[in-house]
């Protein structure tokens, strides 16, 4: 059963602000998450179809970061000013992510890391970032088949 979640403001102590695990056809909307320890928003492990709407995860060690899930989809959303990634995509497939802006993380604005394949990245700004905007890292395997565009 689809849910849906608007309004969620996390200032947060614990390690993940907002953590979704082995959770399908969620939509949420106008999440904030400042000053996590660890991830402002993560979509993890067997979370798929999912659809996040105007996030704001910045200031913490990871803005956004989705492990082994498919078919999400982010939108209109900010990840700056994170210690490590502003988005972080590891073994993770047809992510469709629309007007995102990642600029002054620590290292990478977006990262996509291991056989991560077959996602879009359209109309974003990756600016400012330390290291560099993009990375994509071979870890069992290269992310492939990816289209970023605007």
């Amino acid at each position: 059963m689809p849910s849906t979640t608007q309004s969620i403001p996390c200032t947060s102590s614990s390690s993940i602000a907002v953590y979704i695990y082995g959770s399908d056809n969620n939509i949420l909307t106008n999440l904030t998450s400042v000053f996590s320890p660890d991830a402002g928003v993560s979509v993890s492990t067997n979370s798929n179809f999912n659809t996040l709407i105007r996030v704001n995860a910045s200031y913490n060690s990871y803005g956004i970061t989705t492990t082994a899930g498919y078919n999400n989809t982010l939108i209109d959303s900010t990840a700056n000013y994170n210690t490590l990634y502003g988005l972080l995509i590891s073994y993770a497939n047809n992510w469709n992510i629309t007007n995102l802006t990642a600029s002054h993380n620590k290292m990478y604005g977006i990262f996509l890391r291991g056989p991560s394949q077959y996602s879009i990245i359209n109309n974003s700004r990756i600016e400012n970032n330390t290291y560099c905007g993009i990375n994509l890292s071979y870890s069992n395997g290269f992310p492939s088949y990816n289209t970023l565009y605007n």
